[in-house]
């Protein structure tokens, strides 16, 4: 009897086994995976350099949060920096909107009472080579030119 219940035991973990290699497998074959270790170093792409003016044509777009038309040209502005940054499009992509929505919002406030500040969104995105993060210095100036 002890004999049976060690092999369905022993089966059972067999089998689940499997299928957890299989659901690996599956998972790791998805175009949208993204690995967090990447095999080798050389994979990685140099940052690029943004430009440090914002356009003044900036067409405003409609976000799933309240954007006052006065931040919806930065919010534009920065997420096509953030794309230029991290080399990965972040158009169309609603997180990243909403994280940039509310760190305009936080630096608008900022810049009320200094001249310049600081956005920092860590992990706003992710390709195969791993996290990207997006950082940049936000002044007065810049952000009047675009209102």
């Amino acid at each position: 009897m002890l004999s049976l219940m060690i092999a369905i035991v022993s089966g059972l973990v067999v089998v689940v086994a499997i299928i957890l290699l299989v659901v690996v497998v599956v998972i790791s074959r998805r175009s949208d995976f993204v690995n967090p270790f990447p095999s080798r170093k050389s994979d990685r792409q140099p940052v690029r350099e943004v430009a440090t003016t914002p356009p003044i044509d900036v067409q405003p777009h409609l976000y799933s949060q309240p954007v006052a038309h006065q931040e919806a040209a930065l919010v534009d502005w920065l997420v096509a920096e953030a794309s230029a940054q991290t080399g990965v499009n972040l158009i169309g992509d609603q997180m990243v909107h909403e994280r940039i929505v509310n760190a305009v919002q936080k630096v608008i406030k900022e810049l009320e009472q200094q001249d310049s500040a600081q956005i920092s969104l860590p992990f706003l995105t992710a390709d195969e080579n791993g996290p990207k993060h997006f950082e940049i210095k936000i002044t007065r100036q810049m952000s009047d030119q675009l209102r």
